[in-house]
């Protein structure tokens, strides 16, 4: 995307902030990059001067499929996952050994000093989130078909 971006073959991006404002930091501080707006239903607090697209949205079923969209550019993106019929003790054990990894004050003082946001969320939302968009209504799935097309 940065090569055909740098060669004007593509005109846009839609990127998440942590990954833009890392790996884009040259093109956003000489101006080449310009944010347009928000793709989510809430801002994000380090953009809060941005458009969300999320509050033009009037029905519920503009809303569901607006969060369906943003989950397949939010947390659900970089799952960690275990095979079926894994124990279930056993997936308990990882998803809290992982929340409270993500309390710990070196990592995060890590993560500061490296700029990186961590955001996880923890494996019943995104569980939750998964149902969400795979119990889509089909009427609802065909209308996000031809948006997207």
């Amino acid at each position: 995307m940065r090569l055909a971006f740098g060669n004007g073959e593509i005109g846009g991006i839609s990127n998440s902030w942590q990954s833009t404002r890392s790996t884009w930091r040259s093109e956003l501080e000489s101006g080449e990059l310009q944010l347009i707006f928000q793709a989510g239903l809430k801002s994000h607090p380090e953009l809060t001067k941005y458009q969300v697209v999320g509050d033009y949205i009037k029905s519920d079923e503009d809303k569901k499929l607006l969060r369906a969209l943003v989950q397949v550019h939010s947390a659900s993106v970089r799952p960690y996952v275990l095979p079926p019929n894994s124990p279930k003790n056993r997936v308990q054990l990882l998803r809290s050994a992982f929340a409270e990894t993500l309390k710990d004050n070196a990592l995060l003082a890590e993560a500061r000093k490296a700029n990186l946001e961590i955001n996880a969320v923890s494996g019943e939302e995104l569980t939750k989130s998964v149902q969400d968009v795979l119990q889509l209504e089909s009427g609802l799935v065909a209308r996000l078909k031809e948006i997207l097309r």
